[in-house]
């Protein structure tokens, strides 16, 4: 009755530990993603708001310097127009006679200039208006006098206000010609025109560029005479000479955004300003959006994890019974690798025999037969010799090949300086009467297998000889680099080279890129060199080109 009892409260508080974590675990799930997403909606907001400010100064700069262009040019074609206006002959005949009153063909030339509200003014040098254009031109007071006899400024004005007007003078001279046709040499007089400063087609262009609610205003570089293109303003809250991009705070204290450019030709510049809290709108609503998507996951992640919990006990157990089965399925992987390694020891050595008996008789037949064969009879024999001993090397180095991956490693400091030399030493005695120029930079100590390291990198100078054999001086160059992490060894040469489209096969069993009868060999030995610095942790690649040599670089981890 106890243990009944004991039993009976251990399964009640098992499932009141359940019931505990399925409310739980939801719980802490949903505030650390709520913390997290906190964090992350925050920094992203900031980030958002950081790039559309700067792309509104992007946009406000672009907009200054539209406008700036399209004032400069619309201020040089009518400075150029008075110009042209001041080199007329009547003009200069006109201001070398004092006391003639002005024809109707000067009347007329002037009339050209003048536009609605806009007068056109003859001035003589001694500073005395003597014409103004229409006559009735009453839009502006006249002119001041210029003091003294000069002649007022050349060129395009500062901006002026005059009631509710804004404008600007171009102001040209009329010089006399010189009789013995050079330059002029005397200043007659001026030739001054009045412009209106109006917004034109300028407001459809900066709506188009940074949107609507942008302010355009246009002054002297001095800091005088402000004008919105329609009526005068006040000045910018920061230096009015300034170009560039700003941030800075207007009249009202709201954060503004503006870029300045100067308009080439004039004193002037001009301002693309618009309120900072319009180009960050955006990362507002963005925040908005993302905050109730984020609510959404929380209560969806709470939910699912509510579910989660329940399963993950449901599959639990089902977890403890894959391991077991997997764990049986292992041991019976482990025993069929070890019939498969019995076999192919088993099929090796029954190849090797008969393989050897081929070689042997073939032996025995060119021996004893070979006075009595003919030349073709005797190549034939020869041919079935050399398969013969070409398909046992192809096992033995495929019996390697194989084992290699089940091979314990040892793991030790090889100094690939002392091995690259004697590897070297040991191809000098193959080679004949080659002539081979080595070149061995200093090489680092690494950790590995020193018999599997050996075996790679004599495949890889085994292959530089052998595809060096057709050149008459073999260059052979052995080094390494140190990329952060990792030590890079490379065996260049000046052989056969290869096609860098193929380059993916040289590293597969049997891929070939030469034919067996121009360079001998059975397609493992590269197929090695990648088994082997791969179980190393490093990688293998290769670079070159057809009859300019190859590279070969083995990477091996900074131990």
């Amino acid at each position: 009755m106890n243990s009944r009892a004991i039993c009976h409260d251990g399964v009640i508080y098992q499932r009141h530990v359940s019931d505990s974590l399925r409310f739980r675990v939801p719980l802490i799930i949903s505030s650390l993603m709520t913390g997290v997403l906190v964090l992350f909606l925050l920094a992203a907001h900031s980030q958002v708001e950081q790039t559309l400010v700067h792309a509104g100064e992007v946009r406000a700069q672009a907009a200054s310097d539209q406008l700036a262009g399209a004032f400069a040019q619309s201020a040089l074609q009518q400075l150029n127009d008075v110009q042209r206006i001041a080199r007329s002959p009547a003009l200069q005949d006109l201001l070398q006679h004092p006391g003639h009153e002005p024809d109707e063909s000067v009347i007329a030339l002037l009339t050209t200039l003048s536009l609605p509200r806009q007068p056109v003014e003859l001035w003589n040098a001694a500073g005395q208006r003597l014409l103004t254009v229409p006559r009735a031109a009453e839009t502006f007071a006249p002119m001041r006098p210029m003091p003294g006899p000069a002649v007022p400024p050349t060129g395009v004005s500062p901006l002026c206000v005059e009631g509710d007007v804004t404008y600007w003078q171009a102001v040209a001279d009329v010089q006399a010609e010189s009789q013995s046709g050079g330059p002029p040499t005397k200043r007659l007089g001026a030739v001054v025109t009045r412009r209106v400063l109006t917004a034109g087609s300028s407001v459809a262009v900066v709506d188009h560029l940074v949107g609507t609610g942008a302010v355009v205003n246009v002054g002297n570089r001095t800091g005088t005479t402000w004008s919105n293109l329609s009526n005068a303003v006040r000045g910018p809250t920061i230096d009015a000479g300034r170009s560039g991009v700003a941030s800075y705070r207007g009249d009202d204290r709201t954060p503004r955004l503006g870029a300045a450019s100067p308009i080439a030709g004039t004193p002037w510049i001009i301002r693309v300003e618009f309120p900072r809290e319009a180009v960050t709108a955006p990362a507002r609503t963005f925040l908005s959006r993302m905050a109730s998507m984020a609510a959404v996951f929380v209560a969806l992640s709470a939910f699912t994890a509510y579910g989660l919990v329940g399963r993950i006990e449901r599959r639990a157990a089902d977890v403890r019974a894959m391991n077991a089965t997997l764990q049986a399925r292992v041991a019976e992987l482990g025993a069929l690798s070890r019939e498969l390694e019995a076999f192919s020891y088993s099929v090796s050595h029954d190849l090797r025999a008969p393989l050897r008996q081929v070689v042997g008789s073939t032996g025995m037949l060119e021996k004893s037969a070979g006075p009595s064969l003919g030349e073709r009879d005797l190549r034939y024999v020869r041919t079935i010799s050399d398969a013969a001993t070409r398909m046992g090397r192809l096992i033995d180095e495929l019996l390697t090949f194989s084992r290699m991956e089940r091979r314990e490693m040892l793991h030790a400091d090889v100094d690939l300086a002392a091995m690259v030399e004697s590897l070297r030493e040991d191809a000098m005695g193959d080679i004949g009467e080659r002539t081979v120029n080595w070149t061995v930079h200093p090489l680092p100590v690494v950790q590995g297998d020193p018999s599997m390291l050996r075996q790679a990198f004599a495949n890889l100078i085994s292959n530089a000889l052998k595809y060096t054999g057709t050149r008459g001086v073999a260059e052979i160059e052995i080094g390494a680099s140190r990329p952060p992490g990792e030590h890079v060894i490379y065996v260049r040469d000046n052989g056969v080279g290869f096609d860098m489209q193929h380059a993916g096969k040289l590293f597969g069993v049997f891929q070939r890129l030469h034919r067996a009868e121009e360079f001998e060999g059975t397609g493992v030995g590269l197929a090695s060199v990648r088994r082997i610095v791969a179980r190393h942790g490093g990688r293998v690649w290769a670079e070159g080109a057809v009859d300019r040599g190859a590279t070969f670089f083995v990477s091996l981890p900074n131990a």
